[in-house]
C-alpha cells in the first residue's frame, strides 16, 4: 500500500469520525431541546390544571355563603394576581441584589426597579375595589407599601449620593426592618378577616415571601 492510498485512507477515516461527531452533538442538542419542550408543556399543562382546580374551589366556596363572603372572595381573585406579581417581582429584584453586583450602577438600577415594582403594585391595588370587611387591611397596606417607597427612595439616595460616611446606614436597616414588620402586620389582618368569615384556605393561593 503507497502512501498516497494510506493518506486517502486517513482522510477518509478522519472525515467519518468528524460527521459523526457533528451528527452526535447535533442529536444531542435536539434531543436536550425536544425534551426542555416537553418539560415546559407540562408545566403548562400543570398550571393550567391548577387554575382549572382553583376557579372551581372557587365557585364552590360561593355557594350558601353571605354577601360580605362573596365580596372577599370577589375581592380575592383580583387582588390574588396582584399580589403575587409584586411578590415575584420583588424575589427577582432581590436575587439579582444577592449575586453581587459589581458596580454601584447596577445597585442603583435594581434599586430604581424595586421602587417601580411597589409603585406598580400601589396603582393595582388601588383600582380594586375593597369590601369594608377588609378596610383595616388597606389601611396597614398602604401604610406598608408607601413606608416601603420612602425607605427604597432613600436607599437610592445613599446609593446617588457617592458620599457615604454622610449617612446613617443604621438608619436605613431600621428602615427596612420596619417594611417587613408593616407587611406582616397587613398580612396578618388579612388572615385574620379570611378566618373570621371561614376563607382560610384562600390563603393557600398566596405565594409566601421568602
Amino acid at each position: 500500500m503507497n502512501r498516497r492510498v494510506l493518506k486517502n485512507i486517513v482522510i477518509s477515516i478522519v472525515v467519518i469520525i468528524i460527521f459523526s461527531m457533528v451528527g452526535y452533538t447535533v442529536y444531542s442538542v435536539e434531543s436536550y431541546k425536544a425534551r426542555v419542550r416537553k418539560i415546559i408543556e407540562e408545566q403548562e399543562r400543570i398550571e393550567k390544571l391548577e387554575k382549572e382546580l382553583r376557579e372551581k374551589s372557587l365557585e364552590a366556596l360561593k355557594r350558601d355563603k353571605g354577601e360580605k363572603e362573596l365580596q372577599i372572595i370577589e375581592f380575592h381573585e383580583k387582588y390574588l394576581k396582584v399580589r403575587n406579581d409584586f411578590i415575584n417581582n420583588v424575589q427577582k429584584i432581590s436575587e439579582k441584589m444577592d449575586n453581587n453586583p459589581t458596580s454601584i450602577e447596577d445597585i442603583k438600577v435594581l434599586t430604581k426597579q424595586r421602587i417601580d415594582a411597589v409603585k406598580d403594585y400601589r396603582q393595582r391595588l388601588e383600582n380594586i375595589e375593597i369590601p369594608s370587611t377588609l378596610n383595616f387591611f388597606y389601611e396597614y397596606e398602604i401604610g406598608f407599601i408607601n413606608h416601603d417607597i420612602e425607605t427604597w427612595n432613600l436607599t437610592y439616595a445613599y446609593y446617588e449620593s457617592k458620599f457615604y460616611s454622610t449617612y446613617n446606614t443604621d438608619e436605613l436597616n431600621k428602615l427596612h426592618k420596619e417594611n417587613v414588620r408593616l407587611f406582616s402586620e397587613a398580612e396578618k389582618e388579612l388572615k385574620n378577616v379570611y378566618g373570621k368569615y371561614g376563607l382560610d384556605s384562600l390563603i393557600d393561593d398566596f405565594i409566601k415571601l421568602i
